[in-house]
Formats: structure tokens, C-alpha cells, sequence
């Protein structure tokens, strides 16, 4: 992990001040396993790369689950999660998309490559 991404992890869990570090882990857990399709992504509404990441799932006629953290629980859990999502995936910035339990990444990086490269590659359609 370089300096920056270190650093931003620590700007995020700073941010998320102290919480419920079980509980929101529990949360985690949860929002991974939610999705029937085996998708699910971690957004926020108006997010660009959010917004590219539902377009391109559409498009590709893909079913998942958008978990927008600004609506769980009136936004207080966008900070922990993100801050639990560094400590467990060395990512805090969403979208942070999962394929069958396995954090895939972003839109464009991340975990395994990101869902747009995975997509354009064919790897996403053989992980699914």
C-alpha cells in the first residue's frame, strides 16, 4: 500500500470517529452476503464512478444490490463503513463492488482490477 492510500485510510477512520467497531464489521459482513445475483456495490447516490458503475451493470442487463450509504441508517454508518472497508480491503472510496462474497474493487481499480476492466477482459462474466 503506498503513502497516499495509508493516508487516506487514516483521514476516513479519523473522519468516522469512535464506533461500534463489531457492530459495523457485523454490518459489513451482512451488506457483502446480501445480494441473491452475487453483486453488490457499496455507493453513494451521486457519486460519478457510483453512477458509471450502475450504468454499466445495466447495460450489461447484470442484476445487484446498491447499498447507498447515505441512506443506511440517516448516513451514520458512511463514515464507520468506509473506515471498515480500508482495514479489510486497503480501499475507503466507493463504489466498492463485491462478486460473490470476493471485494472485486471500484469501477475502475481496486481488488481484483475493478469491474469495468474485469467486464472488458471477460473475467467478470467467468467469476460470475
Amino acid at each position: 500500500m503506498g503513502f497516499f492510500d495509508d493516508l487516506k485510510q487514516k483521514i476516513v477512520a479519523s473522519s468516522a470517529g469512535e464506533y461500534d467497531v463489531p457492530m459495523v464489521s457485523s454490518k459489513l459482513d451482512e451488506i457483502v452476503k446480501s445480494s441473491s445475483s452475487g453483486v453488490v456495490m457499496m455507493t453513494f447516490q451521486s457519486c460519478p464512478y457510483c453512477v458509471k458503475a450502475r450504468e454499466v451493470l445495466d447495460s450489461n442487463s447484470i442484476p445487484y444490490t446498491d447499498i447507498v450509504l447515505e441512506d443506511l441508517d440517516n448516513g451514520a454508518l458512511k463514515g464507520p463503513l468506509r473506515a471498515e472497508l480500508g482495514k479489510r480491503f486497503k480501499q475507503t472510496s466507493v463504489p466498492a463492488i463485491f462478486l460473490k462474497e470476493e471485494f472485486i474493487g471500484g469501477a475502475n481499480n481496486g481488488g481484483k482490477g475493478g469491474l469495468i476492466p474485469l467486464l472488458d477482459s471477460g473475467e467478470f462474466q467467468k467469476m460470475l
